[in-house]
């Protein structure tokens, strides 16, 4: 059993990549250019197919109100990002700490 993975340079690339691949999961930073990522999930929404992916913002944006922003704009989940490497699961044991999750709403596929 394997995956298939599509890449694209940025916001408006990965709508693109989307609409020809049809991906069960899409994986975005908030912060991309041309087409931020935000916009980028509104735009994946709109697909034909678009209701039954997984969005999921990967971001270093962890403040309150960018879970709004994500959860307003279609994720179903908000990751924040590992920035700080002395603090990372490479460096020490594995623990709560080094990754967020939260679920914005419910999903039976994964």
């Amino acid at each position: 059993m394997g995956h298939e993975v599509a890449l694209a340079g940025n916001g408006a690339q990965a709508v693109e990549v989307a609409a020809q691949f049809g991906p069960d999961v899409v994986i975005l930073d908030l912060g991309m250019p041309l087409l931020d990522g935000l916009a980028a999930a509104r735009a994946l929404r709109r697909l034909p197919n678009g209701a039954g992916m997984l969005l999921v913002a990967l971001t270093g944006w962890g403040q309150p109100q960018h879970r709004e922003m994500t959860q307003d704009a279609g994720f179903d989940m908000h990751l924040v990002s590992q920035t700080d490497l002395s603090r990372s699961a490479a460096f020490h044991p594995v623990n709560d700490a080094a990754l967020t999750y939260t679920p914005l709403r419910h999903c039976d596929a994964v």
